[in-house]
């Protein structure tokens, strides 16, 4: 370990799969460059419905077999885990989180696979996080990977609760030109994006993992409220960069347009979400997806309009998990 991280603490670093070989095996390759040697991988697949297990375990047994020769200090422990299911987001990265609790992690960094890290990431992400001892997740500058001068995000998101809207912090500006300590300062962060989220091993005994209701999105507000309800702060390392392929851990990249996928599952777990956090403000929530149904009905948007209103129902009677669609 070099003598800058001494102390610091192990890191295991959590790697979703879903039918997206190259994405993870290029993270991976990216992880290896880290300036931070005090980690190791937990690569999580959700029963993936391509050749992503051999693809991906044949990558982890060629870099294990490499000899450590590269400029950085490299920590070659790869953990490979087939889920058995594709049971959401939540699910799969719970079961990396638990392998790496079980191992001793200090911290777990849960990062999407469609993502490439810089080499100083990790090491800042880590620094910020260990600052106070009542931090206890911390987020990183999410840049757009086929546009390295926009920032998809500052770490996560603020969410306006009574309006049942949130915006990514500092979406669209220059990572080089923008000072994203004041970004971060003027934006009250109410979640962090889980493509880049560092957890603390203590919050993780104390708060627990994340719920495995929604199935997909949502599973962050729902983590991060839970912590700060118990005290825990959520941070940003302003000088942390990832960069995101957005949507392509799920097969839905696209800044302009959801898929039925994300605009079933947003739909209703926004509705799940008020019910279980802020049930006096639920019919808020209600609304906004039933002014959505009703908006994409109206213009004829047909299949997304459907989604929605069946993620209204299913909000409303407290359907939750997977769904078939």
């Amino acid at each position: 370990m070099s003598k800058a991280h001494e102390g610091l603490g192990h890191v295991a670093v959590v790697l979703l799969n879903w039918n997206g070989w190259k994405d993870t095996c290029a993270c991976i390759d990216s992880l290896l460059a880290q300036h931070y040697d005090n980690y190791s991988i937990v690569v999580v697949d959700n029963q993936s419905a391509d050749d992503s297990e051999e693809r991906i375990q044949r990558h982890i047994q060629a870099v294990q077999s490499t000899p450590d020769n590269v400029p950085v200090g490299l920590h070659k422990q790869i953990l490979y885990i087939q889920a058995g299911e594709n049971g959401g987001f939540a699910k799969g990265n719970n079961k990396g989180i638990q392998a790496a609790l079980n191992y001793g992690a200090d911290m777990v960094w849960v990062l999407n696979n469609d993502t490439e890290v810089d080499g100083e990431a990790l090491a800042k992400a880590v620094t910020c996080l260990q600052a106070d001892s009542k931090t206890g997740m911390c987020g990183s500058v999410l840049v757009y990977f086929d546009d390295r001068s926009r920032i998809q995000a500052v770490g996560g998101v603020e969410f306006f609760i009574r309006r049942a809207r949130g915006e990514q912090i500092g979406e669209g500006l220059n990572p080089t030109s923008a000072d994203l300590n004041a970004v971060a300062s003027q934006h009250e962060l109410t979640y962090i994006a889980g493509a880049a989220l560092l957890v603390k091993a203590e919050l993780l005994c104390d708060v627990g993992l994340m719920s495995e209701d929604y199935f997909l999105y949502f599973e962050e507000i729902d983590w991060c409220s839970r912590a700060v309800s118990k005290g825990w702060k959520l941070v940003t390392a302003t000088d942390s960069f990832v960069f995101h392929k957005e949507g392509a851990s799920i097969g839905t990249a696209s800044r302009t347009r959801r898929s039925p996928l994300s605009q079933y599952y947003l739909s209703r777990n926004l509705i799940h979400f008020y019910r279980r956090f802020h049930p006096m403000l639920a019919p808020v929530a209600m609304t906004r997806v039933l002014r959505d149904a009703v908006l994409l009905t109206v213009s004829k948007e047909t299949t997304l309009g459907k989604v929605t209103w069946r993620a209204f129902r299913d909000g409303l009677t407290g359907l939750k998990g997977k769904v078939t669609l």
